[in-house]
């Protein structure tokens, strides 16, 4: 779709809106979570905007430094490398942290607030902290693709 004869902004690089998609996605990246549902994974790409949405569950992390992951349906473009999402979870001891999700290359990782006020790996040993684990997460990135 051609939005060139509105040309409002400054600064703008194109008027074109070259790609248009819906769908699902949601899978875990490596073996740090050995069981669990994605209740829901849905995704729009508008241009090179994406934005995702997930719901899991029922997640059995392994302890130590296993990191919480899930695989993006498209890679983050490297000229925008650095991304950050809402996460809303249960039973994840976070320390009264807050909680972030951050996405690069083709991975969606789950953080924390460290007590030192940097933001750290949310690893399996946050997990399973009086109940099932649960989080949703919304997150929204460029990609190339």
């Amino acid at each position: 779709i051609d939005f060139s004869a509105t040309s409002d902004a400054s600064g703008m690089s194109s008027e074109l809106l070259d790609d248009y998609e819906k769908g699902t996605w949601g899978s875990f990246n490596g073996s740090a979570i050995s069981s669990g549902t994605i209740s829901y994974g849905v995704y729009t790409k508008v241009g090179n905007l994406v934005h995702v949405q997930a719901k899991v569950h029922g997640m059995t992390v392994g302890t130590g430094s296993h990191a919480v992951e899930l695989t993006l349906p498209f890679a983050v473009d490297s000229n925008y490398n650095d991304s950050a999402g809402s996460v809303f979870y249960q039973y994840i001891d976070t320390g009264g942290k807050d909680v972030c999700s951050y996405g690069y290359d083709s991975i969606l990782r789950m953080y924390r607030m460290s007590d030192d006020g940097n933001w750290t790996v949310l690893i399996g040993d946050y997990m399973n902290s009086g109940g099932t684990t649960a989080f949703i997460v919304n997150h929204t990135y460029f990609t190339a693709a």
